[in-house]
């Protein structure tokens, strides 16, 4: 990629930092729909570094103005380790940028987490725009489990309220199925509690979810 060859007055960037994941959701395109542990042949398991991203991003005026969204399609970005690294390079080089970050919230420890609220504080009163956490969560206790395999729910709240005390701003995404719907006012009123959005969605990942006898619910309003 040449930074030089986009028009970057009018861009905003979705990065795809790794293609790690502690996860092993079933409609994600990392696995084998058959066997559901199996890796695909085409994914190769790399990461982003730092120097990659200094690299690509090497002057204020590619990101000055614009929008990063880390969001992967085979990776949970915070399975990179340079990824603090790389938020913080933005933050603190660039001027009056929007960072959304998406992750299903089970990775890291809470002084991490902690440190991260309060990059995204100090990102807020530096850009007058949010760094963001979207904390993929499809459930409370007793149900994101299911579609999150692999994940701790207990383990994500820890880091969900370590983030919050730091000072993150934060939106809690929820995925509707038969399986979570009645916990949804719970996960609701947990988001209140941290001073989150919180949205419904309904993706195509709830297709893949069929053949998994865990289909889509009806519900797909938003708040």
């Amino acid at each position: 990629m040449n930074i030089n060859d986009l028009n970057t007055a009018a861009i905003g960037f979705e990065i795809e930092a790794t293609t790690r994941c502690n996860a092993g959701c079933p409609g994600c395109p990392r696995y084998d729909y058959n066997e559901l542990d199996k890796l695909n042949s085409f994914v190769k398991l790399e990461d982003i570094t730092i120097n990659e991203f200094k690299h690509i991003f090497h002057s204020p005026e590619y990101m000055n103005n614009k929008s990063f969204h880390f969001c992967g399609l085979l990776g949970d970005c915070l399975s990179n380790k340079d990824i603090f690294d790389i938020f913080s390079y933005i933050t603190l080089t660039s001027g009056n940028v929007n960072l959304q970050l998406s992750t299903n919230g089970s990775v890291r420890n809470t002084d991490w987490w902690h440190s991260l609220g309060e990059l995204s504080t100090f990102h807020s009163e530096k850009h007058r725009r949010d760094l963001t956490a979207i904390f993929a969560v499809d459930g409370h206790r007793e149900t994101n489990h299911i579609y999150r395999r692999r994940t701790n729910f207990d383990k994500i709240l820890e880091n969900m309220y370590a983030y919050k005390v730091g000072g993150g701003t934060g939106k809690w995404m929820y995925i509707v199925f038969d399986h979570n719907e009645h916990e949804v006012e719970i996960a609701r009123e947990e988001a209140r509690k941290l001073g989150f959005k919180f949205e419904i969605k309904i993706s195509h990942r709830n297709i893949a979810m069929e053949a998994e006898k865990m289909t889509k619910s009806s519900m797909s309003s938003s708040s």
